[in-house]
């Protein structure tokens, strides 16, 4: 669908630093739109970004603040992923009849592409990194990745959008948000699992699974939604969809179309008729952690949809290495394995980094509060973990107050030797880790926390961490 936009009045709100904000002002300044882009970071904050638009036509920046004028007198305001539907900003735009959208709800009306969507509270980025070295592997047409992932937003997706290619996205609630008034979901779906997060963000957690239940929502027939059949939550968005659905699971299933592991192989059936087709063996996987191979199924049912051959899929999973930020192995050094698990922003996401590991853990954790409860994080440090380091947040506070609440300097806790201390940063967590840490333990950044205050985003978290790893 062609629109257009030629000397409209844009205002850009959210400009940030992971490539959404810069995608959309590019993309407005190229249909010829006079773009306004503000954001509450300064000009200095924001530099990498503004040396990106450089070039760039009929952009004007009001940066460090917004202004009312902005949102009363455009035709359009495009609102970034982050920012919260009740802003007093857009509340403006709406009393003075301007409409409000989001990058993914414009990019929704454009794309022509076939498209493969990935959502979920964890696993998103590693099952569309799969999906995505799949099809590289098959030489399956022209393969675009994007979405939620840095510095691949949906608009800069459309210079090569065309019919037949194929798109693979991880689309976040923040992004099916937009997408939603749009009544428009990916012809392959796929739902990795629904977890507790955002709570800072959503009044409780259904507005949070609602928001996930865009992707599949507005599927027709002839479309394809996979779902995790070992999430509850997840299996029971199956009932009343029009498009075919698939299921994956960690355990032996009967039924047609599904994909799941038995006697550490995996299997997949495309009908009741159908033979059980075995597609992989787990043991030959090269990643850490058992629950992320629940990703490697939705990934293959999403491969077994598309008809491409076991063998095919079979080399790309041989092949995957993992992705940056997610259980990522830094180094090894003087027996002590170093790994960032960075993008571990939820308590239960921290305790499935721990319970994929077999020694001791030295741990890195804490940070910004989310509002998510962190009883049983804390209950799985305790005792399994060696050594304990907190980094500065809101996160750490309510932790801390668990810590001490449970376990006293008058009560040892089940695991003898543990102990915890909180640091004013990462460069002290890194270098208390080095001396705490003995051959054969790892040490891990797997915070269970945000990064806002600290960090602009996870990613610089993880990559200032691997950077002191590499100095030690």
């Amino acid at each position: 669908m062609k629109l257009d936009y030629k000397n409209k009045k844009v205002t850009v709100m959210g400009l940030g630093l992971q490539g959404s904000g810069i995608s959309v002002a590019a993309f407005f300044s190229k249909a010829g739109a006079k773009v306004t882009v503000t954001d509450i970071k300064t000009k200095e904050k924001l530099e990498s970004s503004l040396k990106r638009l450089e070039g760039y036509k009929n952009i004007k920046y009001v940066l460090g603040q917004h202004r009312p004028e902005d949102f009363a007198k455009a035709d359009l305001i495009i609102k970034g992923p982050g920012i919260a539907g009740d802003s007093k900003y857009l509340e403006i735009a709406r009393k003075n009849k301007v409409p409000v959208e989001t990058e993914a709800g414009v990019f929704s009306d454009l794309v022509e592409s076939y498209v493969i969507g990935v959502t979920g509270t964890r696993g998103k980025s590693t099952t569309v990194q799969l999906i995505y070295e799949i099809l590289q592997e098959a030489n399956k047409r022209k393969i675009l990745i994007g979405g939620n992932i840095a510095h691949k937003p949906l608009l800069g997706l459309l210079k090569n959008d065309k019919k037949g290619n194929l798109m693979v996205l991880e689309l976040s609630s923040f992004q099916l948000e937009g997408i939603e008034p749009h009544q428009k979901s990916p012809q392959i779906a796929v739902i990795t699992n629904l977890m507790a997060d955002h709570l800072d963000r959503y009044k409780d957690l259904d507005a949070y699974y609602r928001s996930k239940e865009t992707i599949i929502k507005h599927q027709k027939e002839g479309d394809y939604a996979v779902l995790n059949y070992d999430d509850e939550k997840v299996k029971n968005l199956a009932s009343g969809l029009k498009s075919e659905v698939w299921f994956f699971s960690m355990g032996k299933m009967g039924g047609g179309r599904v994909v799941f592991v038995f006697e550490d192989k995996i299997f997949a059936r495309k009908s009741e008729e159908s033979e059980t087709e075995e597609i992989a063996d787990l043991k030959k996987l090269n990643l850490i952690g058992k629950h992320r191979v629940a990703n490697v199924l939705a990934a293959v049912a999403v491969a077994v949809i598309l008809k491409i051959p076991a063998k095919k899929i079979r080399k790309a999973l041989d092949d995957f290495k993992g992705i940056e930020h997610r259980l990522e192995v830094v180094r090894e050094m003087e027996g002590v394995l170093y790994v960032n698990d960075t993008s571990a922003t939820i308590p239960q996401a921290a305790s499935m980094a721990i319970n994929s590991f077999q020694g001791s853990i030295v741990l890195i954790a804490g940070g910004s509060d989310k509002g998510l409860s962190f009883e049983n994080l804390v209950e799985e440090i305790v005792t399994k973990v060696k050594y304990l380091i907190l980094l500065p947040g809101k996160g750490t506070e309510r932790m801390l107050r668990i810590l001490k609440r449970d376990f006293p300097p008058e009560r040892k806790p089940a695991q003898s030797d543990f102990d915890f201390k909180t640091v004013d940063n990462l460069e002290e967590a890194v270098a208390l880790a080095y001396q705490k840490a003995e051959t054969g333990d790892v040490v891990l950044l797997s915070p269970g926390c945000a990064s806002f205050g600290s960090f602009s985003n996870e990613f610089e978290r993880g990559d200032e961490f691997k950077f002191l790893v590499a100095d030690l």
